[in-house]
């Protein structure tokens, strides 16, 4: 074999071995995918499915503030949820994890100091699902049980002690068999295994659904039943989603939020400019079918269709119905979010909107002066949804995510090792297998080349 076929092969090698060294080297995140997405006030969180996760916007208090999304220091997450002034991290083993502020006990560490790092609530284990609130929490686990802490002003606590903060979390009273729960602005909703809604916290606009405006310091049964999702605005709208697809809504009416009680809403020609007072008892939302995903922001509400769009509907301020204008007329009647395709499911924080579609893709847009849409600025309004974290499909049709660029990233406090980002551990090891194999042909050609 000549030396000039040798040293070719070499070179080979050598571009081999570089690529194989940035493979080893690559971070887990750079080939994963938003699964889900979470927002509330001016906070905004996306979940990747190799277990790490963004984070953007402000919680106001100066723990937490990025215009655009920035990893969290945190592994082997399996859900992430948005609050008010904090977010909740829920980790594999079962454990749950808070940033932010924590004035009323909110990050459940059993002190009121605030936290840039994650820090691990106390005394829970065998979680499978989490909700921040206002500046509550709540988490659910294994055995059907629903646990709350934090600011009890208005019974969000659900323990009927009204005024106590409770700086670790307490069992909630009166429920099992939960499969969902749902914390909103003082308030808490929950969902059984059966499709039952109970209800709990402040009531100021009818929101808790038991046809009363009193606050609720314990849960309380709602007459609506196969509900499989819920969700509750800022301002006191409550949203949810039945298992036929139906969308039902109550409370704060004041900017039509709660919809149009017609069935034919969307077959009508005629503007509609009359917006409907409180509702006290869940009332179904006209005009919406097949629908696979609600949230309600604090003066307007959206829904997922299944055939991938996306609708809106109450107040068309600020740029809430990406239109393009940033004023425009408000609605009872749900229209459709131009220019989204493929959507699967949609969070709305206090004046502006997430949606995410089925690549992976999130797009933002709404109110945007502390920088909840993740476009890298704090303008005071984008008025048209724009890529946050883009999606993309390789070639086999999986779905990947290209990730925004950014060397920022927020601290975990823990003991266990999963404090850095750690990189993929499969193509970790394919790399070395290839950067070992590669440069022990190196070595060989090498000799060969010298006789």
């Amino acid at each position: 074999m000549s030396k000039t076929y040798l040293c070719v092969i070499g070179k080979i090698l050598c571009i081999t071995v570089l690529l194989s060294a940035f493979v080893i080297l690559m971070p887990a995140t750079a080939f994963s995918k938003v699964v889900s997405i979470d927002a509330q006030a001016d906070v905004s969180v996306a979940l990747n499915d190799n277990g790490t996760v963004f984070m953007w916007g402000d919680t106001r208090d100066g723990t937490f503030r990025s215009d655009e999304p920035v990893l969290v220091d945190i592994t082997n997450i399996t859900a992430a949820s948005a609050g008010v002034f904090n977010a909740l991290f829920l980790k594999d083993d079962g454990t749950v994890w808070a940033i932010g502020d924590n004035e009323y006990g909110q990050l459940g560490d059993g002190t009121r100091v605030d936290s840039s790092k994650a820090v691990q609530v106390q005394c829970l284990s065998e979680v499978v699902a989490i909700s921040a609130g206002d500046c509550h929490n709540l988490a659910l686990k294994r055995d059907g049980t629903v646990w709350a802490w934090g600011c009890n002003l208005f019974g969000q606590i659900g323990n009927d002690n009204v005024g106590h903060d409770e700086l670790t979390p307490v069992q909630v009273p009166g429920l099992s068999g939960v499969k969902e729960i749902s914390a909103g602005y003082m308030g808490s909703k929950a969902i059984t295994g059966d499709g039952t809604v109970w209800a709990w916290g402040i009531n100021e606009y009818g929101q808790i659904g038991d046809g009363t405006k009193e606050i609720r310091s314990l849960p309380v049964r709602i007459s609506i039943n196969n509900v499989s999702a819920i969700d509750t605005g800022e301002y006191g709208t409550s949203i949810a989603l039945k298992s036929d697809g139906s969308v039902w809504t109550w409370g704060n009416n004041g900017q039509g939020q709660l919809g149009d009680p017609a069935e034919d809403t969307l077959s009508m020609m005629l503007p509609v400019s009359n917006l409907g007072s409180e509702r006290l008892v869940p009332g179904k939302t006209g005009g919406l079918y097949n629908v696979t995903s609600v949230s309600a922001g604090a003066r307007n509400s959206l829904a997922v269709k299944d055939d991938g769009t996306l609708w809106v509907w109450g107040e068309n301020q600020e740029g809430r119905f990406g239109n393009g204008l940033k004023f425009g007329r408000d609605s009872i009647r749900p229209v459709i979010v131009p220019g989204l395709n493929n959507i699967v499911s949609v969070k709305a924080g206090a004046s502006y909107m997430l949606a995410l579609s089925d690549d992976g893709t999130v797009y933002g847009w709404g109110k945007n002066i502390f920088g909840a849409v993740g476009n890298g600025e704090r303008s005071e309004t984008v008025v048209k949804p724009l890529i946050v974290i883009k999606g993309t499909v390789d070639s086999q049709d999986s779905n990947t995510t290209e990730l925004p660029v950014t060397e920022d990233k927020l601290s975990v406090d823990s003991n266990d090792g999963s404090s850095q980002s750690q990189p993929d551990l499969n193509l970790g090891l394919a790399g070395m297998a290839v950067f070992i194999v590669t440069v022990l042909l190196g070595i060989v050609i090498l000799i060969r080349t010298r006789k």
